[in-house]
């Protein structure tokens, strides 16, 4: 489980990011990022919509997901906002090919630390 400080859940901090934010693309599911410089922890939050299935896949994505962001969490740049949209039915795709398409965008997105393409 991600803590309380590393999880964003706020409407309006969503609505920050999707503002003030940058995006970056797959055909799977869309990043957005927003880089603070408050010295505070890197947050994340996702967004698995209705049009992904039913509330068992939605549920199943988002657990997939939270997982592979605690496994990464020390690997993205601190004091960054990120959302991670969900575009297709992320639950056909088993644990392996999502972690690989997840840290491929974070790679391409530039938001590792010291690792670039």
């Amino acid at each position: 489980m991600l803590s309380k400080a590393q999880r964003l859940n706020k409407a309006h901090d969503f609505l920050r990011i999707k503002k003030q934010g940058s995006f970056f693309r797959t055909p799977y599911f869309k990043l957005a990022f927003l880089k603070r410089r408050d010295g505070f922890p890197t947050r994340i939050g996702f967004i698995v919509s209705n049009d992904l299935g039913k509330a068992v896949s939605r549920n199943l994505v988002r657990r997939r997901l939270r997982a592979i962001f605690r496994k990464n969490y020390d690997r993205i740049s601190s004091s960054t906002d990120l959302i991670l949209i969900g575009r297709i039915d992320l639950a056909q795709f088993d644990f392996a090919r999502l972690m690989r398409e997840v840290e491929k965008a974070l790679l391409s997105a530039r938001l590792f630390k010291n690792e670039s393409l």
